[in-house]
């Protein structure tokens, strides 16, 4: 019989970050334990909501940042000194630890470019998002016009139009950071929106000009040729589900600029061009939405505690 059974924690010196061999040794004496490793503190605040409302209080969900993972373990599994690199590695380490069949942790990692790179996971302790990023399970329109009707209020376009208008100029953009990462740019991009126009036909992203941006930044005039060639390829790469090719920080950037170039009342202006557009519509998604997706799912079975 499964159950959730609430844990105590002690109090613990907040400074201290666990290497990954306390955390192994850790589990390995209190297997009942059930925690959770994301990318950050923002991922992490969905999680613990998620758990708390689908019978899972039990479970600890942790910033990856909490783990003291030198860099020998990230170059030992491949993986960059970023959030999602820390959270592969770490996930590894704990699977040669405590083996496959192990449930005391679970890492969560962004998709990001497996899909389009036919990368699979092979780990029972890694779980990775649906699609490219967590706020890409925001990609529906049911989600989107529930945003709309509740915080915009009488908003002139319906949501799946505004999504295939979007659709396009967000399939570009994530054609330019596969490039970018295939190259090993390292640069920042630039803010695209400020390349985007509103035609009839949908948003012309100035492709062309928007790439010079990009180049002229990393100064890789040099790879230019190369460049144009990547993003033209992952361009016409169809996976069957846009929500495989667009990033979620893309989507969320774009959203509120095009919200705001079509009309909305001033005073939901500023709401539109800042991060809280995010959360809020984070905010209209039930338990049950997220239950019915792969990752989630998948991590209420490996959190649930056996009798």
């Amino acid at each position: 019989m499964i159950k959730s059974t609430m844990r105590v924690l002690p109090l613990l010196d907040e400074s201290h970050r666990p290497k990954v061999a306390e955390l192994i040794e850790k589990y390995k004496l209190e297997p009942e334990l059930r925690d959770v490793y994301v990318e950050g503190e923002s991922d992490a605040v969905l999680f613990r909501w998620f758990l708390s409302r689908t019978n899972a209080k039990h479970v600890k969900v942790c910033d990856v940042n909490t783990v003291d993972l030198p860099m020998y373990i990230l170059e030992k599994h491949n993986q960059d000194d970023g959030r999602r690199g820390r959270v592969i590695a770490l996930a590894h380490e704990i699977e040669t630890g405590l083996g496959t069949g192990s449930h005391q942790a679970t890492c969560i990692a962004d998709s990001d470019f497996n899909f389009v790179f036919g990368i699979h996971n092979n780990s029972r302790v890694l779980l990775f998002t649906d699609y490219t990023s967590l706020e890409i399970y925001l990609f529906k329109d049911l989600h989107l016009q529930k945003f709309l009707d509740l915080t915009i209020h009488k908003y002139p376009t319906q949501a799946l139009s505004i999504l295939r208008s979007l659709t396009p100029a967000l399939r570009q953009m994530f054609a330019v950071r596969i490039a970018c990462h295939i190259l090993r740019w390292g640069v920042e991009l630039v803010d695209f929106t400020e390349s985007c126009v509103i035609t009839a036909t949908g948003i012309d992203t100035q492709l062309d000009k928007y790439k010079e941006k990009i180049i002229n930044k990393a100064r890789r005039w040099n790879e230019r040729a190369e460049f144009d060639t990547i993003v033209a390829k992952y361009l016409t790469m169809d996976l069957g589900d846009d929500r495989l090719q667009i990033h979620g920080h893309d989507y969320m950037k774009m959203l509120g600029w095009y919200l705001v170039k079509l009309g909305v009342r001033h005073d939901v202006e500023d709401l539109c061009r800042s991060k809280a557009i995010e959360s809020i519509m984070f905010l209209g998604l039930e338990p049950d939405d997220l239950s019915a997706e792969v990752l989630f799912r998948t991590l209420l079975s490996r959190v649930a505690v056996l009798d």
